[in-house]
């Protein structure tokens, strides 16, 4: 499809999309067709606590999303909120009554029809102590009153375990099951039972209709596999809110859930021959010991932040684009974009395989982190007005852009954001290092 077009029904949402194609490895140009659950959906709705408010992980969701599938219209909405439950206790000490997502579920449904519905809770819902009954029960009850009133809807339902409490990095604070009262300042030291506990019985759950999906031991799996090689690791500086690697985990896990998987374009060049062996190539010129081509590829997506030492059994790559170029006479090459040197490269790794992904200063790479900011902005736009216009009892001193304003913002960024993401030809060439 070409750009013009495409940008003509970016926003209509009327194109239909085949389900998700995975590249197999070099030499294969086999498409494998996957079920997707995102297959004729289009909006979805997240709710939570201040984690899901954060929306990070909803954020590289939905940038993944977009650069898979940049003709859908698909809408993510998230209206997370913070110090949220579904059991409507609170702690003693409390500043204030701590919010009841049930009080405002039947507002948010009537007005966003979702057809997908993720739900995370739990953190604040064993308000920070031992495990007791009725508390859990309390838990119980608020997620099953939920789960019936989005049953009714129509929409599937993703319910997500809590996320882990990590007592390590906050072992000042928490304090023992014999300490009274119980507070976010001052822990349970061992409340991260509690929410193992709620977990598992959210994954007993056996309702059509609802997915239970397991965060917690996947974050915590990663978390204790990482301090075998650095004591000190974490993954939520305060011991609740996951910082950026805590949500990459969360993301990849929820979208495994949903049929989703990493993608890999392939494309393989003869220099000796000059011609393409494998994926969409064109322009391929040899000049002047210049090796010139360009590669129509959507954006590449991959966690950009510090990672730590000994990573370990985590796919930090959701799409990415492997370059193999066979048969070239020179020992090195540089690889360039317009007047760029993206990096310096011997005849060996060229043949076995470049990963562009790899590579910050190329322009792929470079409008990948644009995108991801950009959705984060109409994140923090549309939804967080949209959170205040539906309304809810969180106390705060914040007022949001009016709803009519960030509506017409938010259309106007996800104009950009299609722009963006359309798949667009990545020019290189490959010049040989003279050695002195």
């Amino acid at each position: 499809m070409e750009r013009r077009q495409f940008l003509k029904y970016a926003l209509t949402g009327t194109l239909s999309l085949p389900a998700f194609t995975i590249l197999g490895q070099c030499g294969s140009n086999k498409a494998v067709q996957k079920q997707s659950a995102l297959v004729n959906k289009q909006r979805v709705l997240f709710l939570g606590d201040s984690i899901t408010q954060d929306g990070t992980y909803i954020n590289y969701i939905e940038t993944f999303l977009t650069v898979k599938y940049p003709e859908k219209n698909l809408e993510i909405i998230d209206l997370g909120l913070s110090s949220e439950t579904v059991c409507g206790l609170t702690e003693p000490k409390h500043p204030y009554p701590r919010p009841n997502v049930n009080d405002r579920l039947p507002r948010i449904l009537e007005r966003v029809n979702a057809d997908i519905v993720v739900a995370c809770y739990g953190m604040n819902d064993g308000i920070y102590a031992p495990l007791d009954q009725n508390r859990f029960k309390a838990y119980q009850d608020g997620i099953l009153k939920m789960v019936n009133a989005i049953k009714e809807t129509g929409a599937t339902l993703y319910l997500l375990t809590p996320p882990p409490h990590d007592a390590q990095p906050v072992k000042p604070k928490v304090v023992p099951e014999t300490h009274s009262p119980f507070t976010f300042d001052t822990p349970f030291e061992k409340y991260d039972a509690v929410l193992k506990e709620y977990g598992d019985w959210i994954k007993s759950l056996q309702i059509p209709g609802v997915i239970p999906v397991d965060i917690h031991q996947p974050m915590n799996d990663f978390l204790f596999a990482q301090r075998t090689v650095t004591p000190d690791f974490f993954l939520a500086r305060d011991g609740v809110h996951p910082g950026p690697l805590g949500h990459w985990i969360m993301a990849i896990t929820l979208l495994n859930a949903w049929g989703e998987s990493p993608m890999a374009t392939i494309a393989e060049i003869d220099a000796r021959k000059k011609r393409a062996r494998q994926g969409n190539i064109k322009n391929l010129v040899v000049k002047d010991e210049a090796l010139s081509f360009s590669w129509p590829v959507h954006l590449a997506f991959q966690f950009n932040s510090t990672l730590p030492d000994g990573m370990r059994n985590l796919e930090t790559k959701l799409l990415k684009h492997l370059l193999y170029i066979k048969n070239y006479p020179f020992p090195r090459a540089n690889l360039v974009e317009g007047e760029t040197v993206i990096a310096t490269l011997s005849s060996q790794q060229l043949a076995d395989g470049v990963d562009l992904s790899a590579f910050p200063a190329l322009s792929l790479n470079k409008r990948s982190v644009k995108l991801l900011n950009m959705i984060g902005q109409k994140r923090r736009i549309y939804d967080y007005s949209l959170l205040f216009d539906i309304g809810h009892t969180l106390p705060t001193g914040m007022t949001p852009m009016p709803l009519d304003k960030a509506t017409l913002r938010a259309d106007e960024l996800k104009l950009q954001i299609k722009e963006l993401a359309f798949p667009l030809p990545v020019e290189m060439r490959l010049v040989p290092v003279v050695s002195e």
